[in-house]
């Protein structure tokens, strides 16, 4: 939704690939620059970094969001 948020930063064990199908996503991914994905881009990165992410549009997100091991 428009303004959600992790809340905070994070980290767990695990990769992450997210590729964003419609809207934005910013994240903040330690020891990376600050970035804002579209529609079409995508990111990769090891989820033992801390990372923290929202949606900075006006309109609703949509991911394919990619956790290995499972986190929920």
């Amino acid at each position: 939704a428009p303004g959600a948020s992790s809340e905070g930063a994070y980290q767990h064990e695990g990769e992450e690939f997210i590729y964003v199908l419609l809207g934005r996503l910013s994240l903040a991914i330690e020891g990376r620059e600050p970035l804002t994905l579209a529609q079409g881009e995508s990111i990769y990165f090891r989820s033992t970094l801390r990372h923290s992410w929202h949606n900075p549009g006006n309109t609703t997100t949509v991911l394919l969001w990619v956790n290995t091991p499972p986190t929920f």
